[in-house]
């Protein structure tokens, strides 16, 4: 198991709005991850295995990098300019370092500090590559969790904060989590939430994140 940076706020409101209430039902079964189906069968499918059996091998670090690109739908110009900016030899030493820090550690604190200070990755595609990353050195039961722009930082924390007011408003005189930032502390929150509903219905992280991002992706 990997050691969780908890926020204590986020916490405390995540054990009073359960996932049931978020969600707004109980689903009895996880939702499935993107498996990369919408892509031709004559190629390599940018698909959850792929990546993390690319990633546990170490003349693989850069296909596995390439196929979480397209599994992340983070092929659009800025994103891959950004993504693009170092040099691949310092991306894949990086990678292959962060892999470490993870299996040495068993956190992604400072592997998360490596990519955003030496790759200059935003946070959304950090979240995504220590995802597969963590999977690859065997942590199934609560690896972070892929963020995404779209369902994550404008649906899942927006509508978790909405709930918090609302309760507090009716009485409860607990601390509201602090608001949302692009750095680690912002995504320990979420991650924080995550864990704490994974406890609940003793999912993995994985599982609650594939069930939010199926109800949540809407167009």
């Amino acid at each position: 198991m990997l050691k969780s940076e908890i926020d204590y706020d986020t916490k405390c409101w995540a054990e009073k709005i359960t996932f049931k209430d978020f969600l707004g039902y109980d689903p009895g079964t996880p939702s499935p991850q993107y498996n990369g189906d919408d892509f031709p069968e004559f190629c390599l499918r940018p698909s959850p295995n792929n990546i993390i059996s690319c990633f546990k091998d170490d003349d693989c670090f850069l296909q596995g990098f390439i196929l979480a690109i397209f599994w992340g739908s983070m092929w659009q110009k800025n994103s891959l300019k950004r993504i693009f900016c170092p040099r691949l030899t310092n991306v894949e030493s990086t990678l292959k370092e962060a892999k470490e820090k993870i299996v040495e550690e068993e956190s992604i604190k400072n592997a998360w500090k490596l990519l955003a200070e030496q790759l200059y990755w935003s946070p959304v595609f950090i979240s995504k590559v220590l995802h597969f990353l963590s999977r690859s050195a065997g942590f199934e039961q609560n690896p972070p969790v892929p963020m995404d722009n779209k369902v994550t930082l404008k649906q899942i924390w927006p509508k978790f904060l909405t709930m918090v007011r609302q309760k507090r408003e009716n009485g409860n005189n607990n601390q509201e989590p602090a608001p949302w930032e692009g750095k680690f502390e912002g995504y320990s929150r979420y991650m924080t939430l995550i864990n704490v509903w994974a406890k609940e219905k003793n999912w993995s992280t994985t599982n609650i994140e594939t069930t939010l991002f199926k109800k949540y992706n809407v167009n």
